[in-house]
């Protein structure tokens, strides 16, 4: 006997012509697994929050097409749909779409692509002054290189911070000088810095895209 969730996930999929196989991407899971699972070919999943993270992914991309339909007469005006992204205190480990405490959710342009995105508030000032005390730093979960800055984490930490050099030599070195740099060993990316989100004192908001990634070189933009 399938299971409920698994109906219910296939009712999702085929209302929105999606692919099981564009659902194992989101997830980063290999598309047998997935297909195996909702075909009620495994008889219990490896991961058991993997219903959790299909009907969270599902129930995003459902969200972000209301949306895009509810603003459709403005956006299609400008010629640009709207992505609605997760927003997060911190992310410590895991997936980002699999963390459920301080969820918030802000609309940002989508310039497509199939990456993950969500925002990260950020805290303190080490990155200063493009990225400041209060702002959302906009990720997607593209391989990073180095110079990007970065969303990571390590042992129940996580942090937004520029990555310099590779391999073992790498180190997390903030924008601000007055705060030190220090060793990437042990860091897991989670994603590279594609946006960031401003409300000023006003309610006013401000949205900065660096598409191509925010890199070192771009630490002493006026934005």
């Amino acid at each position: 006997m399938i299971d409920p969730r698994a109906e219910e996930i296939n009712r999702m999929l085929l209302a929105m012509n999606l692919t099981k196989r564009w659902l194992s991407q989101q997830l980063g899971v290999n598309h047998v697994t997935i297909s195996d699972i909702l075909e009620g070919s495994t008889k219990r999943p490896r991961d058991p929050k993997v219903w959790e993270k299909m009907l969270f992914v599902l129930g995003r991309e459902q969200a972000e097409r209301t949306a895009t339909l509810e603003r459709a007469g403005t956006v299609a005006a400008i010629g640009r749909s709207l992505r609605r992204l997760p927003v997060l205190a911190t992310i410590t480990a895991g997936d980002p779409w699999a963390q459920w405490a301080d969820v918030d959710y802000e609309e940002i342009p989508d310039w497509g692509y199939d990456f993950q995105r969500w925002g990260r508030k950020v805290e303190g000032d080490s990155m200063a002054n493009l990225l400041l005390p209060g702002d959302i730093a906009v990720f997607e979960n593209r391989a990073a290189k180095p110079n990007d800055v970065i969303h990571a984490y390590c042992d129940g930490e996580d942090t937004v911070k520029c990555l310099r050099g590779h391999g073992e030599a790498a180190q997390l070195v903030p924008f601000n000088p007055d705060f030190p740099a220090f060793s990437a060993r042990g860091w897991k990316v989670k994603g590279v810095c594609v946006a960031r989100i401003r409300y000023t004192e006003f309610g006013v908001r401000s949205f900065v895209d660096f598409r191509s990634g925010l890199t070192w070189g771009m630490r002493d933009l006026k934005v």
